[in-house]
């Protein structure tokens, strides 16, 4: 069940973060119910960034904690995006009980 979830998202995903990588998909054919988020996400990201940005798909693995954490990466060149990114944790704050500390979100200079 869950390859055919990741399956029929993947095209989705491919489009919406073309550097992801193998890697990612398969972590995120362990958490499945990220991917509706992962859709949502690019609403609410450039709704506020607005669409001059690249978003980016990152593993982050701490093995000595056996612990992983996907980031979706806002590549901006704006100079507010600290600022910005704080008002996207205002949405992602009401679904973040939703990821189980599986995702995240930050920004980076492009």
């Amino acid at each position: 069940m869950k390859n055919f979830v990741l399956a029929e998202y993947k095209g989705t995903l491919t489009a919406i973060y073309p550097k992801s990588i193998e890697e990612v998909l398969q972590f995120i054919g362990l958490h499945p119910y990220l991917l509706p988020l992962l859709s949502e996400a690019p609403e609410h990201i450039y709704s506020i960034f607005r669409r001059d940005v690249e978003l980016v798909l990152e593993l982050h693995k701490d093995p000595e904690e056996a612990y992983d954490e996907l980031f979706v990466v806002i590549k901006t060149k704006r100079t507010d995006a600290v600022e910005l990114l704080e008002k996207l944790d205002k949405w992602f704050l009401r679904i973040a009980k939703d990821v189980y500390n599986k995702l995240n979100f930050t920004v980076e200079g492009s």
